[in-house]
């Protein structure tokens, strides 16, 4: 990782740090993701939320957009069977028995979620492109 990228955006590294938000995915952040692995020797860190932290885990790009395209496409293959997952429209829920409603309104809401990150991921790309 370049160190002049990471001072080309460090005000907006900042706004997700006070916001608590995962620079990745915009999830809570819980965690700081070392953008130069400390096993390489690397100290700079940006919020994540957990799950960033693991799928990018200590693997090097050159940019905060290329590490956010890797973490994207980890992303999409642990919830492949998520995201293809029918939208059910709620007629179509409400004849279903109460176990298997639950079940697709929690496939659905898991959906949402996972989607939403992956657009989060792709609407900020370009505030992180080198």
């Amino acid at each position: 990782m370049q160190r002049r990228d990471l001072q080309d955006h460090a005000g907006m590294i900042e706004r997700f740090r006070d916001l608590c938000m995962c620079v990745y995915c915009g999830e809570h952040a819980t965690d700081r993701e070392h953008v130069v692995p400390r096993s390489l020797g690397g100290s700079w860190t940006v919020p994540s939320c957990r799950e960033c932290n693991s799928l990018i885990g200590a693997s090097l790009q050159p940019s905060l957009a290329e590490r956010r395209k890797v973490i994207a496409k980890k992303m999409k293959a642990r919830y492949r069977k998520v995201l293809r997952v029918p939208e059910w429209d709620r007629e179509e829920i409400s004849e279903l028995g109460p176990i298997l409603r639950l079940a697709i309104a929690e496939m659905n809401e898991a959906r949402l979620i996972v989607s939403e990150r992956l657009e989060f991921m792709q609407r900020c790309g370009a505030f992180f492109a080198v």
